[in-house]
């Protein structure tokens, strides 16, 4: 499936702040396929930090970016095979990517420039091509 997008949806308890549910969709145009539908159970207990955490999520407003930096990932460009990946942040947060076996992240699409990182506040795109 060509030029689709992964639509993912995560279900987190209110109380708890756990993820419960997890569900990827492959939407392609209008049409839209189950691609895979998980339950999450915890047995163990909580890490040191969980109330650290749960009170720095519940503080949180989900007010769209003041400052927002956008990073855009290219993996095969200007091929069949394109696939393009996209995140907007605030740009006083730090987005870091890890990249695919057998490929490297240049600054332009036909591999001609090696991408050597950002200043941390600007849109940044980087390429995937393959060695």
């Amino acid at each position: 499936m060509k030029g689709g997008d992964a639509r993912y949806t995560y279900t987190i308890d209110k109380d708890t702040l756990e993820v419960t549910d997890i569900v990827i969709e492959i939407v392609v145009g209008d049409d839209t396929y189950d691609f895979m539908t998980e339950k999450i159970f915890y047995d163990v207990e909580p890490p040191e930090v969980y109330d650290n955490m749960c009170e720095l999520v519940n503080s949180f407003n989900n007010d769209p970016p003041k400052n927002p930096k956008t990073l855009t990932v290219i993996y095969d460009p200007d091929t069949d095979d394109e696939e393009s990946f996209r995140i907007t942040v605030d740009s006083d947060y730090r987005i870091s990517t890890t990249i695919r076996e057998g490929y490297s992240f240049y600054k332009d699409p036909k591999g001609n420039v090696p991408f050597e990182g950002s200043d941390g506040k600007s849109d940044v795109t980087m390429f995937a091509i393959k060695d």
